[in-house]
């Protein structure tokens, strides 16, 4: 009987990629401590980069009061917790998800670590700082099946971060046009997911969702749906829920 080890290597893929495929991920959980320093160290520029109604929305009074309550907001992981994301992550990687379809290279997502850290801040949301996915206590109330979708679709948005010569190439192939930069329009709502870019597609919808007002009352308080946000975000509600 052909080993699956050796059939793999028949299709033409070398031994390092089948021992990617076989191996179970790299998996590391910060601890409060380690996450309180990426935040304070802002290197992606998210908390620099936000607007007074970027402040407005999520209830601080500058830019220095948000880092400030980012940074008591962070938390320890219990073994229990990482547990139950190591078996969720390990799921992932034997389901079908449809990398290609959306531009990006099967190999580089499986031999990508994920790094988690765990936070209260961002309204509870899941997010990415750099190669980081910050989860909440709330997000970790989730169902199995829905948290499995959470953490793939967080992991998408590391992949474009550590890739985005491969978005590029995809978003240029489905003809997305990069039309501004998000910092030209003070109501447009900061994900740090994103690439700060502005899109238009094809049917001359631009990407981006702005505040109903110069003082929203949360991060929630926009028009349109985040799902359709940006083509970034898009791709990752789909590949997520599309396997």
């Amino acid at each position: 009987m052909v080993s699956w080890g050796s059939f793999l290597l028949g299709l033409g893929l070398g031994a390092m990629a089948v021992e990617a495929f076989f191996s179970s991920p790299a998996i590391s959980f910060l601890t409060a401590e380690e996450t309180r320093k990426i935040i304070g160290e802002d290197i992606d520029g998210f908390i620099a980069s936000l607007t007074p109604s970027d402040l407005s929305a999520r209830h601080a009074l500058s830019v220095r009061d948000y880092m400030h309550s980012s940074m008591q907001s962070v938390l320890n992981y219990t073994p229990q917790q990482e547990k139950r994301i190591r078996r969720l992550v390990d799921a992932i990687k034997y389901s079908n998800v449809p990398l290609e379809k959306y531009g990006m290279d099967p190999s580089k997502f499986r031999a990508m670590p994920w790094k988690f850290a765990l936070a209260r801040y961002e309204d509870e949301y899941p997010h990415t700082r750099g190669d980081v996915i910050f989860l909440s206590p709330n997000v970790l109330t989730k169902t199995d099946l829905q948290l499995q979708s959470t953490l793939l679709h967080e992991q998408i948005h590391v992949y474009q971060k550590k890739h985005p010569q491969d978005v590029r190439a995809f978003l240029e192939l489905m003809g997305y046009q990069e039309v501004g930069r998000r910092s030209m329009d003070p109501l447009l709502r900061a994900n740090p997911d994103l690439d700060g870019i502005v899109y238009q597609d094809r049917q001359g919808n631009i990407s981006g969702l702005q505040y109903r007002s110069k003082t929203p009352a949360s991060i929630d308080d926009v028009v349109g749906d985040a799902q359709n946000e940006h083509p970034l975000e898009q791709i990752a509600y789909i590949v997520s829920r599309d396997r």
